[in-house]
């Protein structure tokens, strides 16, 4: 009998839209304890730009969904999901190396003075993986960064000037961030809880390295994509605050 041919086309975007709604799940899951953890995962379900690149084909939900788990499981102390998940992450793209790096940064002054801190033993697998992949590079092309980082170190002239304007092209697309003023407001006030704080940090970690790159090629703010989970997440833990004062 005849068989049944799937588009490669089909499966790329069955896994886009897949990766978007684990994504949407791990997101409600960092706060699985009360019904407002359920604010972040609302936020991003009804972000325009988020749905567009769920629907787009590429990795951008796939590299989402690998930073809110890297996320979750740095947040939870599971020391063996954070290596794996940090692992794909850089497997998926090669940026995931700011991720890294900005959860290492976030384990050794992100947390108060007595509070439990994830293992450092994690980070040596995305590590290696860095350092494997940057040497596969070298041997393929002659270069060791990948473009990102070749285009921060050696920007064109204006370049700058561009990704700022994609910024706020981004943000006017991606309107529902205006909500980070709750983040930002309870960050000022001493009174977000600690993983907001983290979770803000590392979104802005992600803008600011993707920022200097330039106008991103893709419409829709694809390339804010990825921070937009933690971003919600820092937006839940602000208008937390402000219902009923600092979560635990």
């Amino acid at each position: 009998g005849d068989q049944m041919q799937i588009s490669v086309n089909v499966i790329v975007q069955a896994t886009s839209v897949l990766a978007a709604l684990l994504t949407v799940i791990l997101t409600a899951q960092v706060r699985g304890d009360r019904a407002a953890g359920l604010i972040a995962p609302l936020l991003l379900v009804t972000c325009g730009c988020f749905a567009a690149a769920a629907a787009n084909g590429i990795e951008t939900t796939l590299f989402a969904l690998f930073v809110t788990a890297s996320f979750w499981a740095f947040e939870g102390r599971l020391g063996n999901r954070l290596g794996l998940s940090m692992t794909l992450l850089c497997l998926t793209r090669p940026e995931g190396a700011y991720v890294v790096a900005g959860l290492l940064l976030l384990r050794f002054i992100g947390f108060r003075r007595g509070m439990p801190r994830p293992s450092i033993w994690p980070f040596a697998a995305p590590a290696l993986t860095i350092a494997a992949t940057a040497y596969l590079r070298w041997k393929a092309t002659g270069f060791f960064l990948p473009p990102p980082c070749v285009a921060l170190l050696h920007p064109r002239a204006g370049q700058l000037t561009e990704g700022m304007e994609w910024l706020g092209d981004s943000l006017r697309t991606a309107i529902s961030l205006v909500l980070l003023v709750y983040a930002f407001v309870a960050y000022a006030r001493g009174r977000i809880s600690g993983m907001g704080a983290r979770a803000l940090a590392l979104a802005l970690i992600l803008v600011v390295a993707t920022v200097p790159e330039g106008r991103g090629a893709l419409p829709f703010a694809d390339a804010l994509v990825p921070a937009l989970p933690l971003a919600f997440i820092a937006v839940q833990e602000g208008m937390i605050e402000f219902l009923d004062g600092p979560s635990a």
